[in-house]
């Protein structure tokens, strides 16, 4: 219970800040520093035993696809295509965090 309550400020916070912020740049900067931030929480649990395979297996496709973009390394992707893509993994990565919270 506590992972869904987690879960759902982080994704308030983000819409707030998302909200606040006034280009696409930015909102990419926010998204990337909080895409940072969790995988840095995931990878806590995932030292601690607390991810599942489906979670970790999750992980690592969001990482896939959204280190290189927050990395800089996504040539010719527009801001608001990478921007959508580091918020659909960031939704990705929530989910993660939540079964990790229920004891998956």
């Amino acid at each position: 219970m506590r992972a869904v309550i987690a879960s759902m400020a982080v994704c308030f916070c983000l819409g707030f800040l998302f909200a606040c912020s006034s280009s696409p740049e930015r909102k990419l900067q926010i998204a990337c520093q909080t895409y940072a931030d969790t995988l840095n929480a995931l990878a806590q649990q995932n030292s601690l035993g607390q991810l599942s395979a489906d979670a970790q297996e999750s992980v690592d496709q969001v990482r896939f696809i959204v280190g290189p973009i927050c990395r800089g390394e996504a040539d010719g992707l527009s801001t608001l295509d990478a921007l959508a893509a580091v918020e659909a993994g960031l939704f990705q990565l929530a989910l993660a965090e939540q079964g990790a919270g229920d004891g998956a």
